[in-house]
């Protein structure tokens, strides 16, 4: 095609045709992805590969983008098909002809230069295509192709061979026999190609007309065209030719001669004539564009279909949440029951984060803490205790001390989560089978959540929300304003001492002998009594660091997991509720 090449023009041009190209292609590559990730819905199979034979069409007009337009001649056996192709090519006898079943049993390629077929050439074997070339060919821009037929009792073994042509051809001349038009084997075996075409590439050709009374022509006409509207989704211009009375030679027999002079070859040859030209690169993009909205809009409604997904994925979302609260509840009681040492743990916390006399209090209250705890390890009376206490931790029917606290404290009765699954499943998971399409298996709701990961998640979330708790309780009984106010009347009474003495010596006057032992009681008082309550405010926490361990895992999303079927339903959610030309 003369689009302007060596020309800076023409590379800019192809540039920005091969962008607008991908541009159609990119939003269906990433809805297979979408309709690829889908686990459950029994439909994402078929649709995903109906998206993937759309997507191989726009890979092949990628492909000859800028090549000559590709016209494949296709029909039933009889309908005069071959003959067509000779009168097409201007040149009789191009193609063989003959009454054979099939008689075209390869495809052929007819072209002015040979070089004009490489584009199809490279997609079939060298016992699959015949190229023919002729200076003399009636089109400058157009490769016509001549195919197996569509209905014989061979066309199994062409099957495949028909389809590659037809990915690859950018227009159809469909040619049926005037006297029966209506051959349902050759209208089915056509009907699902033709949803790839643009209508105005799709050619219908009543062939032999003029073995036809020219008065039944009309109506022959109307009734085809009627015809076509129901079995076809798209129809293009209707041609009544006589392919032999177009031939250079028609080798009439006596009784064969034609019955009237009605015939719009011609008309036919000019509307393929208007597929040349250097702009036919832009009517392959504008055929994927609309093989992009179809399959779009295809997809769209089957999800459609299906029911009333914004619904279906509230109900799915509420069980989720309830589900998580019931599991956080048992988890975080089950937990906080089991850590009878969180004071112990709080306590540290909180004396890190003090300072001055209170924060020495709390720090010789953990080494006392520490002393005390080697005295009872040390006790051999314990002993005893302890070995038996081990040997049962071993057989995992107790948990010892001396394990780290947080290894078994998860290992919650999960029957009790099993059952609030069987308890609020079954109704959603009938509805997803039945109504939405969704795999069988969910019907089960042990098989619906997935719980094999679940305890070793919630073993590496419980430490970390209880690690966050803890902190934020140690913070909140440690902030710079509660240490003020907790040191401020022993620093007031320190300042008053202070300046008593110093006032005194200025004097030179002396204080009472009672001042210093008066002093040391205030101020140990002053001291003691703070450090006590800010002590005792560590203690009986665990209610409080259960809700908000629970507030913690709520906000991890620690059953993300949990319901696989979730992320399906909100895609198809998405899917179903986009815009033509949003469905990504």
């Amino acid at each position: 095609m003369t689009n302007g090449h060596g020309t800076g023009n023409g590379i800019d041009d192809r540039f920005s045709r091969r962008q607008r190209l991908n541009d159609e292609k990119d939003p269906l590559v990433s809805l297979k992805k979408r309709l690829d990730s889908l686990r459950f819905w029994r439909w994402a199979p078929e649709l995903s590969k109906a998206v993937g034979e759309t997507l191989s069409v726009i890979n092949g007009l990628e492909e000859r983008l800028e090549a000559n337009a590709i016209v494949a001649v296709v029909g039933g056996t009889g309908a005069g098909k071959s003959t067509l192709v000779n009168a097409l090519c201007g040149k009789d006898g191009t193609v063989k002809e003959g009454a054979g079943r099939p008689t075209t049993r390869k495809i052929t390629a007819l072209a002015r230069t040979a070089g004009a077929a490489n584009v199809l050439v490279g997609h079939f074997g060298p016992d699959e295509i015949s190229v023919s070339q002729d200076c003399g060919f009636r089109f400058h821009d157009v490769v016509l192709v001549d195919t197996p037929d569509t209905d014989s009792s061979e066309c199994a073994d062409y099957s495949d061979l028909l389809d590659r042509v037809l990915e690859r051809a950018d227009a159809l001349v469909c040619v049926f026999p005037a006297q029966d038009p209506k051959r349902r084997d050759n209208l089915t075996r056509l009907a699902k190609k033709i949803e790839k075409y643009r209508a105005e590439h799709v050619f219908l050709v009543l062939n032999q007309c003029d073995r036809i009374n020219e008065e039944e022509l009309d109506e022959i006409r109307k009734d085809f065209e009627q015809n076509m509207r129901k079995s076809w989704t798209k129809t293009g211009s209707v041609f009544l030719v006589s392919a032999r009375a177009s031939l250079k030679n028609p080798d009439w027999s006596g009784d064969e001669r034609p019955l009237h002079a009605v015939n719009q070859f011609d008309a036919l040859c000019a509307a393929i004539e208007g597929l040349d030209g250097a702009h036919f690169a832009d009517k392959r993009i504008e055929r994927a564009r609309e093989l992009r909205l179809d399959r779009e809009a295809f997809v769209r409604k089957k999800v459609g279909e299906c029911g009333d997904w914004e619904s279906v994925c509230r109900d799915v979302e509420k069980f989720e949440e309830d589900l998580s609260v019931k599991l956080v509840e048992l988890g975080a009681s089950r937990f906080v029951a089991r850590m009878g040492d969180l004071p112990s743990i709080l306590y540290k916390n909180v004396a890190r984060r003090w300072h001055g006399p209170i924060g020495m209090y709390l720090h010789i209250g953990l080494f006392f803490r520490s002393v005390v705890s080697s005295l009872r390890y040390l006790n051999p009376l314990n002993w005893p205790g302890k070995v038996i206490s081990r040997f049962q931790g071993a057989l995992g029917k107790k948990h010892t001390e001396d394990e780290p606290l947080l290894d078994d404290a998860i290992s919650f009765d999960w029957n009790a989560v099993k059952g609030a699954v069987l308890e609020g499943w079954p109704r959603i998971g009938n509805e997803l089978v039945y109504k939405f399409k969704m795999a069988w298996e969910l019907c089960d709701g042990e098989k619906a959540v997935v719980f094999d990961n679940l305890e070793e998640t919630l073993r590496r979330e419980w430490p970390q929300s209880l690690s966050a708790a803890i902190d934020k309780m140690a913070r909140a009984k440690s902030l710079p304003f509660w240490q003020i106010i907790w040191h401020s009347p022993l620093i007031v009474m320190s300042g008053w001492a202070l300046w008593q003495m110093f006032w005194t010596y200025y004097e030179k006057n002396y204080l009472p002998h009672d001042f210093y032992p008066h002093l040391g009681v205030i101020l140990l008082f002053l001291w003691l009594v703070p450090s006590w309550i800010v002590q005792s405010r560590a203690g009986g926490v665990g209610a409080k660091i259960k809700e908000m361990m629970k507030k913690e895992l709520m906000q991890s999303k620690v059953n993300a997991s949990m319901l696989l079927v979730l992320q399906d339903v909100k895609t198809l959610k998405e899917l179903c509720s986009s815009r033509q030309g949003e469905v990504r």
